[in-house]
């Protein structure tokens, strides 16, 4: 990469090699060797070590679900990263993934059409989360997903947010109820 990549940025940081390139994009890259079903790839931090993944029985199975749950699943999901960027929750997408997956499992409602109530009840679930848990199984491989920080507490904030927003849907006030997302989703969403 440094010969092909000569005038640009080039640093390893953990599992992945960074690439900045001067029109401000950057590239980050996960050198792997796939092994059977499986990846493996090199992690340098505390000493450096090789670390395995399973992304194609984690991707199946998602999207095996997701087909159950009527594409609920993969929105959740996008809806639930926005509010993460929005709020800066210390909250890895993957963590979030499996958060999603475990609450569409636990609460067996797999048809949900109303947005409102279904994000609702997943900030519910979110906020009622173990905090003293650090990782939760993925779906698929059931390998660990590390909690990355304390994601509960604006997960608390966001689930009275999204009642007052529902609250004011059903009142009619929906330039409210928009403010009401804005502040849980921002603007992009």
């Amino acid at each position: 990469m440094q010969k092909t990549y000569q005038s640009t940025y080039i640093r390893g940081d953990g599992q992945v090699v960074k690439i900045d390139f001067v029109d401000n994009v950057s590239f980050e890259i996960v050198p792997c060797f796939v092994y059977g079903n499986f990846y493996v790839y090199p992690d340098t931090n505390a000493g450096g070590k090789w670390k395995f993944t399973k992304p194609k029985l984690e991707i199946n199975e998602i999207n095996n679900f997701d087909h159950e749950c009527n594409g609920n699943l993969k929105n959740l999901c996008r809806m639930t990263r926005c509010w993460k960027e929005n709020c800066n929750v210390l909250i890895s997408g993957f963590l979030i993934d499996t958060l999603a997956y475990n609450f569409f499992k636990k609460k067996r409602k797999t048809n949900m059409s109303n947005n409102s109530l279904m994000v609702s009840e997943f900030f519910n679930y979110l906020k009622s989360q173990d905090r003293g848990k650090n990782y939760w199984l993925a779906p698929g491989s059931k390998q660990k997903v590390y909690r990355r920080g304390m994601f509960e507490h604006k997960a608390l904030l966001a689930y009275k947010l999204s009642i007052k927003a529902i609250t004011a849907e059903i009142q009619g006030d929906l330039h409210l109820a928009n403010s009401l997302w804005k502040e849980i989703y921002g603007s992009k969403f």
